[in-house]
C-alpha cells in the first residue's frame, strides 16, 4: 500500500486506513504447522495503525478504524503463499485507540465456546489507556474482549520491563532515556 494511503483525516483527526485487503502496519508474524484441517500457516497481525512522520519529523499514530486492523492467514504449504482467511474486528472489540501487539493460538478443535477451528488470543497493548485481550474464534470470525482495563494489564509508572534478565528502557533519538508506557506487551501460552 502506498504511504499516501496509510491514513486519512476526518474532522481534523487522523485515522488509519480501513482497507480490508491490504497490509497497513504489520506488528507480529506467527507460523503454525500443517494439520488435517489447516495448511502450514503464516499468520500476519496488522495493527491498522501506522506510524506517520510529519514534515517536521514528528511521529504520530492515527486511530484504527474497522477493516484496517486484521489477522490474515497465508497458506505457506508447498509454495502456495496465498491468503486463505482474513479476520477484521468490530468497533466494539477493536477500539480506535487499540494497538494489537502480539498473537498466540490454541488450534485444538475442542476449545470451549468456539466453532471447533481454534482460537486466537491477541494482545491489545493500547498505550492510550485501554489494554486487554481480544479473543478471535477462527471458525466463525466472532471476536470479543477480556480483561479490558483490568489492573493486571494496566501500565505502571516507571515500570522497567526485562527480557532475558536485562532491563529495557524507552529510547528515542535526541531524548533522555524514559520508561516504556505499554501495560500489556507480549503473550505466551501453555498447554497446562
Amino acid at each position: 500500500m502506498p504511504v499516501s494511503a496509510l491514513n486519512t483525516t476526518f474532522n481534523g483527526i487522523e485515522f488509519g486506513s480501513a482497507n480490508r485487503t491490504a497490509l497497513i502496519s504489520v506488528q507480529a508474524l506467527f507460523i503454525t504447522p500443517r494439520t488435517m484441517t489447516r495448511p502450514e500457516t503464516l499468520w500476519v497481525l496488522d495493527t491498522g495503525r501506522p506510524t506517520i512522520m510529519s514534515a517536521m519529523g514528528v511521529p504520530s499514530m492515527p486511530y484504527g478504524q474497522p477493516g484496517g486492523p486484521k489477522l490474515v492467514a497465508f497458506n505457506i504449504t508447498g509454495g502456495n503463499d496465498t491468503a486463505y482467511a482474513s479476520y477484521t474486528f468490530p468497533a466494539t472489540v477493536h477500539y480506535p485507540d487499540s494497538y494489537m501487539n502480539d498473537v498466540r493460538f490454541d488450534l485444538r478443535a475442542n476449545v470451549s465456546g468456539t466453532a471447533g477451528k481454534g482460537i486466537a488470543y491477541i494482545v491489545d497493548s493500547s498505550n492510550e489507556g485501554r489494554p486487554g485481550f481480544i479473543m478471535l474464534d477462527l471458525g466463525t470470525g466472532e471476536s470479543w474482549r477480556r480483561l479490558s482495563e483490568d489492573p493486571s494489564v494496566l501500565r505502571v509508572n516507571q515500570n522497567v520491563p526485562t527480557y532475558q534478565e536485562r532491563p529495557w528502557y524507552f529510547r528515542q533519538l535526541g531524548m533522555p532515556i524514559g520508561y516504556q508506557q505499554e501495560g500489556l506487551d507480549g503473550y505466551a501460552t501453555s498447554p497446562r
